[in-house]
Parts: structure tokens; C-alpha cells; sequence
């Protein structure tokens, strides 16, 4: 009799993707690549919006990189928002150096400024001939050398709001107006979120019902706490999730020769908020601006800020230096 020797079979073996250290691997694997990935595509986004925000700049803005004459990092920006109008409709001055937050100038609409033909117009009138007027004049007035330019339009900043999700801002004082969008909007006093609309309106609001003596420096300074707490609130997790978009959607509303370290240095000192806040100002008188010969607006009469030189200086001093003639900010956004 016979007898047959079965061997046993071998064991079933488990296929690749059943064994938990592939799916192990394959995660810290996703882990690594994705930031890497995600960063890449973000510099070449933000290169890429970078460079339409250049072409949006009216060609007299001198698009070379700017010799920067100063010690250590600083970095002086205008910063010019625009409403429906060509007027410069917010003008002021943002200085970032280091990790010690942002300073900020503000300067009236109607503040008078040394033009290029030795004669004075107001802000507002300067920037009619362009950004570079405006850089120009500026630095005429004050000796303030301005690197970069950013011109920014009021009626597109939503997007770019909504980007970045809701933005929080302390409200230095109650706001009404019913001017935009024909409906009324209220902003009480206090830290508020605002998206991309009521930002929108908050930052574009010229009559405050709550306060009808409101300046431009209010309108000024609501427009300076959005734009700060903006670029505060992006975080490396905002790259990581929208690397593509993001950058696109920052930059959509924005003309500005800035390079992307400079947009980097911005965005960090602003993570420390506003440490001083500075205003020209000058004694209201009635003047005659430009040539009387030639159209408006060239020419304009009316009553406008006319700065003492004095003060004009210690303003300056304090801007571009310690900070100690400028109002101290707590930080706001």
C-alpha cells in the first residue's frame, strides 16, 4: 500500500498594500512631499501675481529694484488706496524694520506738497499725475525716501479679505454710513470680524452718521487697521491649503512694484501690529494752488493744510526714528 505525503501549502502572502508600514511609509512620505510641493507652488504663484501687480502700475513708477539707503532692514512703502474716483482716496506712509511692527504716516488729502514745478499742490492733486508724483512730492516735502509703492482699489478688496477668511480689527470709534452698496451699514466701537463685504464698506466709508466730524485721517486709519490685520492673520497653513489661489487672490486688487522678500518682510512685521502712528498736518488756510492759466486741475483754489516746518521735522524724526513724536498704538489688528 501506498501512502502519499501531501506537503502543506504556504501561507497566503499579503499583498503590498495591505501591510500597515506601506501605508506608513506612503504618509510620512505624503508628509514631507506635500509641504514641499505646496511651498514650491506657492512661490511661483506669488512670482507670478507679483508680476501682473507690476503691469497694473502706471508706466512712470520706476520699476527697478530701489538702492535702499538705510542701515539695517527697513523698508518705507506709500500705500495709496483708491475708490471709484482717480483721486488718491487714502495716502500714507508704512515702514517696517525688523521684528518691531509696523509705523505708519498718514498724510491729508489736503495737505499741501512741494510739486515738481517749485510751486505746492495738495496730496490728492499730486496723485492725478501718478504714483511717482506722489513718491516724488513726498519726498520733496519731508526728505522721506520712499522704496516701494502700492496702489490698492477699495471697490476689489473683498476678495482678497475672503482669501484669507474673516479679519478682526479694534474699532477706535462707532460707524454709520448708508453711502455704499445702497444699504446701511453698522460697525459699533470695539474688536469687530469683518468679511470681505463689510470690510469693503468699512474701509471705503467717507460720512460716519455716529461722528460727523470724522477726517480722512479716521477713513485713513480704518483702512490701515484692514490692511494690517490682513496681512497678520496669513499663516503657513493658509500657503499650504491654497498655494495656487491664495497669492492671486491677495494680489488681484493690487498694483505694487514690491519683490516677494519685501512682501514676506511686510507680512511679518505686521504679525507685531502698528507700534506708532504719524500724521502731517499743517494750519488751514485758504490758498492759491497751481497756475491760473491752466484748467482744473491743474489749478484749484480753496483752503488747504499748509505744514509747519518745525513740526514737519519732529513728525519725520519720529516716523522714520524711535517713534517718540508719533502716537503710540497698541496693537489693533
Amino acid at each position: 500500500m501506498t501512502t502519499t505525503t501531501t506537503e502543506p501549502a504556504d501561507p497566503p502572502r499579503r499583498r503590498w498594500w495591505r501591510r500597515p508600514r506601506w501605508w506608513l511609509l506612503a504618509a510620512v512620505l505624503l508628509l514631507v512631499a506635500w509641504p514641499v510641493a505646496a511651498t514650491l507652488v506657492a512661490l511661483q504663484s506669488t512670482s507670478s501675481a507679483l508680476a501682473a501687480a507690476r503691469d497694473r502700475l502706471p508706466d512712470d513708477v520706476d520699476r527697478r529694484a530701489v538702492a535702499r539707503d538705510r542701515s539695517g532692514d527697513a523698508l518705507t512703502v506709500l500705500v495709496i488706496g483708491v475708490d471709484r474716483s482717480s483721486s488718491g482716496d487714502g495716502i500714507q506712509l508704512v515702514r517696517a524694520q525688523g521684528t518691531s511692527g509696523l509705523r505708519t504716516l498718514s498724510i491729508p488729502r489736503d495737505l499741501l506738497l512741494d510739486a515738481y514745478d517749485g510751486g505746492e499742490r495738495p496730496a490728492t492733486l499730486q496723485h492725478q499725475q501718478g504714483p511717482a508724483a506722489v513718491v516724488r512730492a513726498i519726498g520733496r516735502t519731508t526728505g522721506i525716501h520712499i522704496h516701494r509703492v502700492v496702489v490698492i482699489r477699495l471697490t476689489a478688496m473683498r476678495t482678497a479679505i475672503d482669501a484669507v477668511g474673516p479679519v478682526s480689527v479694534e474699532n477706535p470709534a462707532r460707524l454709520e454710513t448708508r453711502e455704499i452698496q445702497g444699504r446701511t451699514w453698522t460697525f459699533p466701537k470695539g474688536r469687530i470680524e469683518l468679511d470681505g463685504a463689510h470690510a469693503e464698506a468699512f474701509m471705503r466709508a467717507r460720512h460716519n452718521e455716529a461722528s460727523p466730524d470724522e477726517s480722512d485721517e479716521d477713513r485713513s486709519r480704518r483702512q490701515q487697521l484692514v490692511l494690517t490685520a490682513m496681512l497678520g492673520s496669513l499663516s503657513p497653513l493658509d500657503v499650504l491649503l491654497h498655494p495656487h489661489s491664495l497669492p492671486h487672490d491677495l494680489l488681484g486688487s493690487v498694483g505694487t512694484d514690491l519683490t516677494r522678500s519685501e512682501l514676506v518682510q511686510l507680512a511679518r512685521a505686521a504679525r507685531h501690529g502698528v507700534t506708532a502712528r504719524c500724521r502731517l498736518t499743517g494750519q488751514l488756510q485758504a490758498v492759491h494752488v497751481g497756475d491760473p492759466n491752466l484748467p482744473w486741475p491743474a489749478r484749484r483754489d480753496g483752503l488747504y493744510l499748509v505744514p509747519d516746518p518745525d513740526e514737519l521735522a519732529d513728525v519725520v524724526a519720529g516716523f522714520e526714528g524711535d517713534g517718540a513724536a508719533c502716537a503710540a498704538a497698541s496693537r489693533e489688528a
